[in-house]
């Protein structure tokens, strides 16, 4: 990250493609994203072939019925049901995927059945077969997507059907505005220095009228005539900071 703690793009993208983690990009870069996936795979966006899932505190794609769908007619594959087993209370599904290049793959779809009968017993091996459907056909097209099928039996698992923007980084507080001077700056005058009997009225004032001063109103002075110490003020500078001391005594 950069000192303001917003990722890179290199960082964006290291955690996207390596990681599988999408969580770090913004809507725009999770849409530019989910279309390069399609166009790498020949497939088309607009089917929602992807949905988004939350898993391992990563939000990441799986695959759904559209994608398997649409790379069986891509890439030519072929199924066969080999078996379809209940034991234990769990129906097993086999099938054996080929595709045009004559390439196999076998894999199985399980779902809990338990004492179903009936037409329930009917659905949960027709679920089963379908999941194992889908799961040969990734796995013979070499995706590690994780199937529709499959997000429901995974506890830890959350389908995101809305993305909120990521969360912007907390910047650090803006710096505090500048107290207001007591005194309006004045440009310096060219006159003769201040007298020491002049000094010293302003300072009897000051004293006396302390308490309705604000802390550091002589650096105020100085930085207001741009001068180190008051013995560098001029007659009229220091006529005029008496006379404004006066104001602040009298109307007290």
């Amino acid at each position: 990250m950069n000192e303001t703690g917003i990722m890179t793009i290199g960082e964006k993208a290291e955690a996207a493609i390596i990681e599988g983690d999408l969580s770090s990009l913004t809507p725009g870069e999770r849409v530019a994203y989910y279309n390069r996936v399609c166009d790498s795979l020949g497939l088309l966006g607009t089917t929602k072939p992807f949905g988004y899932i939350v898993l391992n505190k990563k939000l990441t794609l799986y695959a759904m019925k559209g994608c398997t769908d649409q790379l069986r007619k891509i890439h030519g594959v072929s199924l066969v049901i080999n078996s379809i087993n209940i034991e234990d209370g769990i129906c097993v599904v086999s099938v054996s995927a080929t595709d045009a290049a004559g390439r196999s793959d076998v894999d199985i779809g399980a779902v809990v059945c338990g004492h179903l009968k009936g037409e329930d017993l009917a659905n949960a091996k027709m679920r089963a077969v379908t999941k194992a459907k889908r799961r040969v056909t990734l796995s013979l097209c070499g995706l590690g997507f994780l199937d529709e099928s499959e997000v429901t039996s995974i506890p830890e698992a959350r389908v995101v059907r809305e993305i909120a923007p990521a969360p912007a980084p907390e910047l650090p507080p803006p710096a505090p505005a500048p107290k207001p001077l007591l005194f309006v700056p004045q440009p310096p005058d060219q006159d003769d220095l201040v007298t020491m009997e002049t000094l010293k009225k302003i300072h009897a004032v000051a004293h006396a009228i302390r308490e309705k001063l604000p802390a550091g109103w002589r650096d105020e002075m100085k930085a207001r005539f741009g001068i180190e110490s008051a013995k560098s003020l001029t007659v009229k500078q220091a006529e005029i900071i008496l006379g404004e001391l006066e104001e602040v005594q009298n109307g007290a």
